[in-house]
């Protein structure tokens, strides 16, 4: 038996279908079908407090339940997505194992601006920008022996923060902090650089 989630806005309850405003559900299995409310789900967003891309458990496995994902098996030394490159922006989400975030300049040492273990997440900066098809900022790099990361497609994504206002606020806010961690993180890195020159 799988477990379903559709995020709509129900219009009625009718015993035993439920009545979808925007879509039809059709159950060609044995399934269950979860509603929450929104004014719980939002309610639910606006008591987090978010941590530099540390998601709340209870964010992303609603997240989990309610996109489509796939699962990216890695080994050390494989690269999700490299600086330059302008491959489909998308929410990853990191199950297991330690990634570095790395930002390069021509000539110089790759900078280490991040590091993500199990619960964080990436991408969302670059699909809450104003333009998601520009070049990736950065590198992201497996450095365990494995890593198992779940990835959610932008539109799978955008639908996601379409249905809930709090959803959006809560990425926003990740993304605005993440901005400033990285920014502080590269003036560092300059700065020590700058000293050894």
């Amino acid at each position: 038996m799988r477990v379903h989630m559709c995020l709509a806005t129900i219009r009625e309850r009718l015993s035993p279908v439920l009545s979808v405003a925007h879509s039809s559900l059709i159950v060609s299995e044995p399934s269950v079908i979860l509603a929450i409310p929104r004014d719980k789900f939002d309610a639910a967003l606006r008591n987090l407090n978010p941590e530099p891309s540390k998601l709340a458990s209870r964010v992303l496995t609603f997240i989990e339940m309610v996109s489509p994902t796939s699962r990216m098996q890695m080994t050390n030394g494989q690269t999700v997505f490299r600086q330059g490159d302008r491959s489909a922006p998308a929410l990853y989400i990191v199950k297991q194992g330690n990634l570095q975030v790395l930002h390069s300049e021509r000539g110089k040492p790759d900078v280490v601006v991040s590091e993500l273990s199990s619960g964080e997440c990436f991408g969302y900066v670059s699909l809450l920008a104003a333009d998601p098809t520009v070049p990736k900022a950065f590198t992201v790099k497996c450095v365990s022996d494995s890593c198992e990361i779940m990835a959610i497609s932008g539109d799978d994504f955008h639908r996601l923060l379409d249905h809930s206002v709090e959803a959006k606020l809560f990425m926003h806010k990740l993304s605005k902090r993440r901005s400033e961690l990285s920014m502080a993180k590269t003036a560092k890195q300059g700065v020590k650089r700058f000293r050894g020159w």
